[in-house]
């Protein structure tokens, strides 16, 4: 298997999704993870006491991707968006060579389009491709939540992907998607070649006890390093915070993190906390009364939703940032379009923890039915399998 970038300690969607695949991996089949980090940081010693049990080896290839504004100008003079030139690295490709003729693999994973250029580069092995997000629907949608100039911008590396993805999955014996509508996207442009649907699963452990004065507080969880997340929290902070603390004075938002968004926006914002990154999450879900998810830009599974619903707490979250999840608004969670629908939401859940509660049963079971680890790892089985040329 073959990564972008080290899948532990998983502080993202993305990281959760590898771990995923490689645990499934590594227990059912003999696998070996190579994956680009930064030089040093971390190790190979390093990720091997975070790898799970029977992974054969852990290696690491020196490679820092390029500042987005050098990818971009640097990306002009070649045929790959900068989205992708920032993971091309001559190194992997020897490196991979060098380990299928080495180890003669049956198959070979790599997650995100960001490395299908393995697929031509290093033949002799049938690849899968992963794909965490369809790259141009993600940017397009980025590019229109943006103002002018970063929505030019967007909207030209969108085009340039709209030409280049098509073909780079085409050299993929099979494809995964993580969900059904972009699935469908990929079976339309690129007919020739198989494409499973393996959702994120998300483990299915007891709910754990609230406190005992009951779930109190919101929660706002996500890497703000990440654009379309910082652009949230400061829409959640700049526009529906204050209608909140204006009709309940005493509700409180914790934020957890890498990140920052402007210090103007964090400095107004009454009623919230900045934790950071944090160790575990499942803590502070647990004693939320809801999440928020007030994300208007993104594409793939929406990891916070469901990992939140699995711990049984109520999602409030935008048309946006429900996406193509079939998850009921009223049901299974609540979604909310516009600062102030989605202010009327949270207030909703403040006022009536009879609803809070029902909504984080229905959710807790919804999950628990269709995001099971089991459909992880047959999705994966099914992929791997008309890679070789059986059927699935």
């Amino acid at each position: 298997m073959v990564t972008p970038r080290p899948p532990w300690p998983a502080r993202d969607g993305g990281q959760i999704c590898m771990g995923q695949h490689i645990a499934h991996l590594a227990a059912h089949h003999e696998c070996r993870l190579l994956c680009l980090a930064p030089a040093g940081r971390p190790g190979p010693e390093d990720l091997a006491a975070l790898a799970p049990p029977g992974l054969l080896s852990v290696e690491t290839v020196a490679h820092r991707p390029a500042a987005p504004a050098r990818a971009w100008l640097a990306s002009r003079l070649s045929r790959w968006p900068a989205t992708l030139w920032r993971y091309r690295s001559a190194a992997l490709v020897r490196r991979a060579a060098e380990c299928v003729r080495a180890w003669r693999p049956d198959v070979a994973v790599l997650e995100n389009l960001h490395l299908a250029y393995l697929c031509e580069a290093v033949p002799g092995v049938p690849w899968v491709i992963v794909q965490q997000n369809v790259e141009t629907q993600f940017l397009e949608s980025v590019a229109r939540t943006c103002r002018p100039p970063r929505r030019w911008l967007y909207a030209a590396e969108a085009r340039r992907m709209r030409a280049c993805e098509p073909a780079l999955l085409k050299t993929a014996r099979a494809l995964v998607a993580l969900q059904e509508q972009e699935a469908d996207w990929m079976r339309a442009r690129v007919p020739g070649v198989p494409v499973r649907v393996v959702p994120i699963g998300v483990p299915d452990a007891p709910p754990t006890a609230p406190p005992a004065g009951g779930r109190r507080g919101f929660l706002l969880v996500g890497s703000l390093e990440w654009l379309p997340n910082r652009d949230a929290a400061a829409w959640l902070l700049r526009a529906v915070w204050p209608r909140v603390r204006e009709r309940a004075p005493h509700a409180e938002l914790t934020v957890v993190g890498r990140g920052a968004v402007s210090g103007a926006v964090a400095g107004e914002a009454a009623g919230v906390t900045w934790l950071g990154e944090v160790s575990e999450v499942g803590p502070h879900l647990a004693r939320a009364r809801a999440s928020l998810v007030p994300l208007h830009a993104g594409a793939g599974l929406r990891v916070k939703i469901l990992e939140a619903l699995g711990a049984g707490t109520p999602v409030v979250t935008t048309p946006e940032g429900l996406g193509a999840l079939p998850a009921r608004s009223g049901e299974h969670l609540l979604v909310a379009a516009g600062e102030a629908e989605f202010a009327a939401a949270v207030l909703a859940l403040d006022a009536d923890p009879g609803l809070a509660a029902r909504l984080g049963e229905s959710g807790r079971a919804w999950v628990r039915e269709h995001y099971s680890l089991r459909a992880v790892g047959e999705g994966l089985e099914a992929a791997m399998a008309v890679a070789t040329g059986g059927r699935a």
